[in-house]
């Protein structure tokens, strides 16, 4: 897609015909998601909202992953300091919390895995379209942890019965078992995926 770009560390942004690609950019990590994400992605979500140009957003992730997940590298330094996981937990709300409150449509293109935060930050948007690769979990539950945002969130999306399986079973669930409970709108070929976002949010735009 060609237009105008901006450049952060885990994201990239691409722009054009009134719709805004965004990808979550740390293939090496399976776009797994640490402080800096936590910090940019209201940071893109202001900049979209702020420009008349933009009026529908594709959220995605490059490689094989929206996202594994909370970045590991993390938990130690929570887990050893109590007082540290209040305002963690803050960042990590405000981030999803930009998708929601956006002034743009944002639909998620769901290319593979998105665990933990990946199935959150799906929730997060308008509506999603999955890949026949993707999968979809809240592992927090196999390090005894629990996916706040999912809780909060996934009641109103798949359903209390779902929410609370996902969120206690840490149990992974395929793009068609996604779009059977209301998680994803439609399922994809991989090579069609973002064709089938994009033009979507082309209709958006031409709106």
């Amino acid at each position: 897609m060609s237009g105008s770009a901006l450049s952060y560390e885990t994201i990239t942004v691409a722009k054009a015909g009134g719709v805004a690609i965004v990808t979550m950019n740390r293939p090496e990590k399976l776009n797994a998601m640490n402080q800096t994400f936590f910090h940019e992605l209201p940071a893109v979500m202001d900049e979209l909202t702020a420009d008349p140009a933009v009026s529908a957003a594709v959220l995605t992730g490059a490689g094989r992953a929206v996202s594994a997940g909370g970045d590991l590298a993390m938990f130690p330094a929570l887990m050893a300091d109590v007082a540290a996981v209040r305002p963690h937990l803050k960042l990590v709300f405000d981030a999803v919390h930009a998708i929601e409150r956006a002034g743009v449509v944002v639909i998620a293109a769901v290319n593979g895995i998105a665990h933990g935060g990946g199935t959150e930050i799906t929730l997060a948007c308008d509506f999603a379209f999955a890949s026949t690769e993707a999968s979809f979990a809240f592992r927090e539950a196999s390090l005894g942890l629990i996916p706040g945002f999912g809780l909060t969130r996934g009641p109103d999306v798949i359903g209390l019965p779902w929410t609370t399986r996902l969120a206690t079973s840490a149990e992974v669930i395929d793009a068609e078992t996604a779009r059977s409970i209301g998680l994803v709108m439609e399922v994809c070929p991989p090579d069609g995926l973002m064709d089938r976002a994009t033009g979507v949010a082309s209709s958006i735009a031409a709106n």
